[in-house]
């Protein structure tokens, strides 16, 4: 299902740029604005996909949680990077108390 999100994504952002230019060349008279609209509607489409595909991503860990157990706190990306700095901070002090300390260009 992660495959076919991915592949729903890269579609998504395809067709959007099909909707731009189909609607620059109406706004250009080159087409009639059912092209437009025939872009639109694929695009509607996919995200309706992509939605779908999201939900089925979230079910799918959810019940992979329940089958392990549950009980486990998820972080967001952002905070998994922050929580790494913290302890990169956090592990600097404490060698910064047992005497060591780093070499720096003075």
């Amino acid at each position: 299902e992660l495959i076919r999100r991915q592949s729903l994504v890269e579609a998504e952002k395809a067709t959007r740029r099909t909707v731009e230019v189909a609607d620059d060349q109406y706004r250009a008279g080159e087409n009639d604005f059912l092209t437009v609209l025939d872009a639109q509607r694929s695009l509607l489409t996919i995200q309706d996909q992509l939605a779908a595909s999201n939900a089925q991503v979230t079910t799918n860990i959810i019940r992979l949680y329940k089958a392990l157990g549950g009980g486990w706190a998820t972080l967001a990306p952002e905070d998994v990077r922050e929580s790494s700095l913290d302890e990169g901070h956090h592990n600097q002090s404490e060698g910064e108390k047992s005497g060591k300390q780093e070499n720096r260009p003075h």
